[in-house]
């Protein structure tokens, strides 16, 4: 059976890989088209026009989608704790003193990031509209927003995994000021991880194909086991796709 596959981010690319590699799921389905974007709108286009039958997606979009009428169904949260707020030149543990710095943040103001970002912010009793922030045009793309805090035109950015590691690998003077994950913790202590992004798969096709989403599912499971029992493989892999 045909199958086309996309995911937003390179984080998920040793999963897929493995995925690939599995005998059982290859036996029952055929990859028509893989996609792995490295613009987001891209990718949301796939999603709200049905072209994608798998998609490793954030699940902030996912839900908007959703919300707005799209037919997707979640399946799993695969990525967690995924931003950090990184710094040179100084570092704070609160937003406040992020004050007086442009805050550069990937993608849109109507993406993951930003509304993560404001969500926290007013959860630890800020208002979003007294900072600075700076978006790319017409979207900030990460690999930019990396390399320029590299080479040290700003000095305070927002960044996922793996790009906040390639930077602070790379920068010397670097630190994580504000880990979301953390924040997260503090906000909701009962209720787990910060949730990233996870498998959303068309609902036509979940519905004609319960037991391929199934075998997909327990194929996912077995990825990520082996991918934690050895993770500095999946950080090459990872590197690898980014170039």
């Amino acid at each position: 059976m045909p199958v086309v596959i996309q995911s937003a981010t390179p984080v998920v690319y040793p999963i897929i890989m493995k995925l690939l590699k599995s005998k059982d799921l290859m036996d029952k389905i055929e990859i028509k088209e893989l996609k792995m974007w490295d613009k987001a709108e891209k990718h949301m286009s796939w999603l709200m026009n049905g072209k994608a039958d798998i998609t490793f997606s954030a699940v902030v979009a996912a839900a908007k989608l959703y919300l707005n009428g799209i037919d997707l169904k979640m399946k799993s949260v695969n990525v967690w704790d995924n931003f950090y707020l990184l710094t040179r030149g100084y570092q704070t543990e609160t937003f406040g003193d992020l004050k007086g710095h442009t805050i550069h943040v990937p993608l849109a103001k109507g993406t993951p990031p930003f509304g993560v970002t404001k969500y926290l912010m007013k959860k630890k009793g800020y208002n979003p509209d007294d900072f600075d922030f700076a978006f790319g045009q017409p979207f900030g793309r990460p690999e930019e927003l990396k390399a320029d805090f590299v080479r040290g035109k700003i000095d305070t950015v927002l960044l996922r995994e793996p790009e906040a590691s390639f930077a602070l690998n790379e920068a010397e003077d670097a630190v994580v000021s504000i880990a979301y994950k953390d924040l997260w913790q503090e906000i909701h202590p009962d209720a787990g991880k910060l949730p990233n992004a996870g498998l959303v798969f068309k609902g036509e096709f979940a519905d004609q194909h319960p037991a391929i989403v199934e075998l997909f599912m327990r194929e996912i499971e077995k990825a990520i086991k082996e991918i934690n029992d050895d993770p500095k493989k999946s950080v090459e892999e990872s590197f690898d796709i980014m170039g």
